[in-house]
């Protein structure tokens, strides 16, 4: 990603994890984390990724909260960052930590696996 769409993808990132703390409080998302920001190359669609935690918090759920509000926090984000284009913003899951667990949870077997052949 060249520099400025990356620099724009961060203050699009910051904004919004900023609005949905602020201005988004809702007990139902539990505690919102915006992890990576993508930006079209013409700068009229963003994507965010998040991880959301608390207790009974479904990442679906928020998923779906988050991209019905969407349009309000577009409408709260053109007042913090100043572009030509305020992008259309989308919602995404990020899947990198449920991946990780996955793999260390291999590693431990195979690691299991090796102490009794060893032994």
């Amino acid at each position: 990603m060249p520099y400025r769409e990356q620099k724009v993808a961060e203050a699009i990132k910051s904004a919004v994890a900023e609005i949905i703390l602020e201005d988004l409080a809702d007990p139902k998302l539990g505690f919102v984390t915006i992890t990576a920001a993508r930006i079209s190359n013409d700068y009229k669609k963003a994507t965010l990724y998040f991880t959301a935690f608390g207790e009974n918090v479904k990442q679906e759920e928020v998923l779906e909260h988050l991209n019905h509000a969407a349009n309000f926090i577009r409408s709260h984000l053109k007042e913090k960052v100043i572009l030509r284009y305020l992008p259309e913003l989308t919602f995404e899951i990020d899947r990198l930590l449920e991946e990780e667990q996955k793999i260390g949870k291999v590693l431990d077997e195979l690691n299991k696996l090796q102490e009794t052949n060893k032994g």
